[in-house]
């Protein structure tokens, strides 16, 4: 896919590849503030790991927001890294970018990406399961801008449906990923304190969490993720509460009829 610019509402130039993705984003991040929500803060001179960066748009938030904090970002997908550096190259040397994936110990993986749809990317894909929770978001997505009418045959809905999901998920690539930890990264960079964990990593989660040695838990302050199962979501909660954590859980609306 060849990569486009434009300048988002706030007038930061950011080049990418997926229009709608970047729309669905910038709501997502710089306006609903969805990861510094329920008493998540960023003070000055922040230390920020940004896991699955995606094209920056986080990290740029970040920069926005807090401008002396110190970033490492993380993008393991080579066409994604590539937008990542381009777009937190103005920041400076406080933004530290990674081409790597981020999981519970030192290894090589096989990666699947999606290019229609890269946020659907990871390392434990089920094409059926990413196709049943795209399907959801979609209709979703369609319902709430009115593009369906009540009129409309429910045959001829799921079609469009089928037929949209179909194009996001076509042509899955799929490639060797170099996988390190969280602490051994915090080793590498002589990193003391992590003031904000952002974990986006499409079911990987947990497993990076199970990443982070006994003494380096105390050195994290607060962490925003996403959980992809109600099982998943359990477990990241009883294990943040073992360690200490308040724990706040919320679900997206239109993801109501998934786990």
């Amino acid at each position: 896919m060849k990569k486009k610019q434009f300048k988002l509402p706030n007038d930061m130039q950011v080049s990418y590849l997926n229009r709608s993705e970047v729309t669905f984003t910038y709501d997502e991040i710089f306006v609903e503030q969805m990861y510094v929500k329920n008493g998540i803060t960023l003070e000055r001179g922040a230390c920020v790991f940004d896991i699955g960066a995606n094209i920056g748009m986080f990290t740029m938030f970040v920069k926005d927001v807090c401008s002396d904090s110190e970033i490492y970002s993380f993008e393991p997908v080579p066409e994604l890294y590539c937008l990542l550096q381009e777009n937190t190259a103005a920041y400076g040397s406080d933004v530290n970018t990674f081409q790597i994936g981020i999981s519970d110990r030192e290894s090589k993986e096989i990666f699947t990406y999606y290019p229609n749809n890269s946020f659907m990317s990871g390392l434990n894909n089920d094409k059926e399961d990413d196709k049943r929770v795209l399907s959801l978001h979609i209709k979703s997505q369609f319902q709430n801008n009115n593009q369906i009418s009540e009129r409309l045959n429910n045959q001829i809905s799921e079609r469009l449906i089928e037929l949209a999901v179909g194009n996001k998920l076509q042509d899955p690539i799929e490639f060797e990923c170099q996988l390190n930890t969280i602490s051994n990264i915090m080793r590498e960079c002589d990193i003391n304190k992590i003031d904000l964990l952002k974990i986006d990593a499409e079911k990987s989660e947990l497993q990076i969490l199970n990443g982070i040695d006994f003494d380096d838990w105390c050195k994290i302050d607060q962490i925003v993720l996403e959980a992809h199962t109600q099982e998943q979501s359990d477990s990241i909660v009883s294990l943040l509460k073992l360690k200490n954590f308040s724990v706040v859980v919320e679900q997206e609306p239109q993801l109501v009829e998934t786990e």
